[in-house]
């Protein structure tokens, strides 16, 4: 088996060692995007970091932390008074997780593999209006099942192209007089890894 792995995804880097029995994980991944619309910009930054441990040649276990921040910034129709006021909102989304990776094919090129565990999701937004004090405002949501599939393609001898994508059950609310509904969040990551 190989000895260090380092596996870029978008702008993160993960370095991993892989002893015979047993394996150490260590994974960072990163994204930045500003999107201008009209008379407001969105700036978005989400990082997320992840250690696991091999069990065995086709289990892994880990941890997962991530983290996503939302700026909303500019001026919008208040349709109460009919006219515009500047907002400044600021949304950050925290997931924990713990989940057992499924080796399914350990292949010459393609190595499929299935997740299962549990994620504990937490939202934290503020809101000021024409520069006014700021209202809070957090959500937290009890530990809940989190699954997913992934896929990684051999390219070479040292390169491989990773494809992941996980699923979690989570609620929305259309008003605020209205019931809860069920929704389901996801997470699609693509990237290259590195072996040494």
């Amino acid at each position: 088996m190989k000895l260090l792995h380092i596996f870029f995804v978008s702008s993160g880097i993960s370095i991993f060692t892989t002893p015979i029995l047993a394996s150490a994980h260590f994974t960072l991944r990163g994204t930045i995007s500003e999107n201008n619309m009209m008379l407001r910009t969105q700036e978005s930054h989400a990082a997320s970091i992840s250690a696991s441990v091999d069990l065995g040649t086709y289990f892994q276990i880990g941890i997962t932390h991530r983290e996503a921040t939302n700026n909303l910034v500019g001026y919008y129709l208040n349709e109460t008074t009919q006219s515009y006021d500047y907002s400044e909102e600021k949304t950050v989304s925290m997931a924990n997780s713990i989940d057992l990776t499924i080796i399914l094919y350990d292949g010459a090129i393609f190595v499929p593999y299935v997740q299962a565990g549990v994620v504990k999701k937490d939202y934290i937004i503020t809101q000021a209006i024409n520069q006014g004090a700021a209202d809070r405002e957090s959500y937290s949501f009890p530990p809940a099942p989190n699954g997913g599939v992934g896929l990684s393609v051999r390219l070479n001898r040292n390169f491989s192209l990773d494809l992941s994508y996980t699923v979690s059950p989570s609620a929305k609310q259309k008003l605020p007089t209205t019931q809860a509904e069920s929704a389901v969040d996801s997470y699609a990551a693509v990237g290259i890894k590195y072996d040494l």
